[in-house]
């Protein structure tokens, strides 16, 4: 594989690693909210108790370039993810803001790799640290798979590189758990879901060494 082939294949592996989680260029602000205040503060409640556990996994699906990741979280900052794309496979592993990574395509090296431009996959971010407007409100109650869900619809509008991006969140909490079931995250260019499961799984994640 050329290496400015191969060089695409990473970037497009890195832009589906972090889409689902936050939008490049975002500028500082006050947060603003309007509409259902009291659904705000539940929504952070959520996030709060899905980042108290010992850890979880996460099946994200629709970000630029990857057919699905699945990412173990072992808060608060280590994560274990595998991408799959339709030119192989990526794997990543971040401690504490260091990153590895390694690649099953051809023509990639063997290994896990050291590059200080690769992104760290974070755990999603309490959503109230969202910046610029937001506004809420609920939705109807409904089932996820099977699981009873409260539902929460916010939309955000962020400033990225001197342009307003409107994105749409439909986030669902399980009525007896209080916990994140499913999110999706919709703008101009796409949309996302994330899934979450295996709460409070014991995982242990350890950074391997360079190459």
């Amino acid at each position: 594989m050329a290496r400015h082939t191969l060089g695409r294949w990473i970037a497009a592996a890195l832009a589906a690693l972090v889409v689902p989680f936050v939008a490049p260029g975002l500028v500082p602000a006050e947060v603003t909210v309007k509409g259902d205040q009291a659904a705000w503060a539940e929504i952070g409640a959520a996030y709060k108790k899905l980042n108290a556990l010992s850890g979880y996994r996460m099946k994200i699906s629709g970000g630029q370039g990857a057919q699905e990741i699945v990412v173990e979280v072992a808060p608060p900052g280590s994560t274990h993810a595998v991408i799959r794309m339709d030119s192989g496979t990526m794997e990543t592993v971040n401690v504490n803001g260091e990153t590895r990574f390694r690649m099953n395509v051809q023509g990639a090296p063997g290994g896990w790799q050291c590059r200080t431009a690769t992104p760290p996959m974070p755990a999603p971010r309490d959503p109230t640290s969202v910046q610029g407007a937001v506004e809420v409100s609920r939705g109807p109650d409904t089932t996820v798979e099977g699981t009873p869900v409260h539902t929460y619809i916010y939309t955000s509008v962020t400033n990225a590189q001197g342009q307003d991006v409107t994105t749409k969140t439909t986030l669902y909490v399980g009525t007896q758990t209080g916990l994140p079931r499913r999110v999706v995250t919709g703008t101009a260019g796409g949309a996302s879901t994330i899934d979450y499961y295996d709460y409070g799984a014991k995982i242990a994640i350890t950074l391997p060494p360079c190459g």
